[in-house]
């Protein structure tokens, strides 16, 4: 998507859930919050957050981006 991936509704309701933000995909929808970001903006930031935090949550998200994406995108969480 050439304008960056953004939260949809059904993706902005899975993060109101209690302790959806602190799975792998919760994490990831939540960066989204402030804005649609691209493909390159996102992996600059978990490439980032890794650097920063060291957690080993992080670094798994961050390998996994392009899985994490294509699911969100076929669960209809982002668009």
């Amino acid at each position: 998507n050439p304008f960056g991936y953004g939260l949809t509704d059904l993706g902005k309701q899975f993060l109101t859930y209690n302790g959806s933000a602190e799975s792998d995909v919760g994490k990831f929808l939540s960066t989204l919050k402030s804005g649609r970001k691209t493909e390159a903006t996102m992996k600059s930031q978990w490439l980032e957050i890794v650097r920063v935090s060291k957690q080993g949550q992080n670094m798994r998200i961050y390998r996994k981006l392009d899985d994490l994406i294509k699911f969100c995108l076929s669960a209809g969480f982002i668009d």
